[in-house]
């Protein structure tokens, strides 16, 4: 008998490598732009109706002027004529 030793063969280590998903394509960048922007506007909509009490129609350019109100002052009358003069 030899006095090495047969050491058993090493195994070899699998390295598994993962890999991220491969970025979205053009039209899911566009898509992402999109929902963004709706969800804006629904926010916004929702902040105007909520707190603002809504916007007018875009045609109604009116504008209500009350009526002008005459106002009389009394101002006591005029004052009363002078004595005759003394001959």
């Amino acid at each position: 008998m030899s006095d090495q030793q047969e050491r058993p063969p090493e195994r070899e280590r699998e390295v598994i490598v993962t890999q991220g998903g491969g970025g979205g394509g053009p039209g899911a960048i566009i898509a992402v732009i999109v929902g963004i922007i709706v969800l804006l506007l629904v926010a916004w909509f929702l902040f105007g109706t909520v707190f603002g009490g809504g916007g007018g129609d875009a045609g109604d350019t009116e504008i209500d002027v009350p009526e002008q109100v005459d106002v009389n002052v009394n101002d006591g009358g005029g004052g009363g004529d002078g004595g005759g003069g003394t001959q």
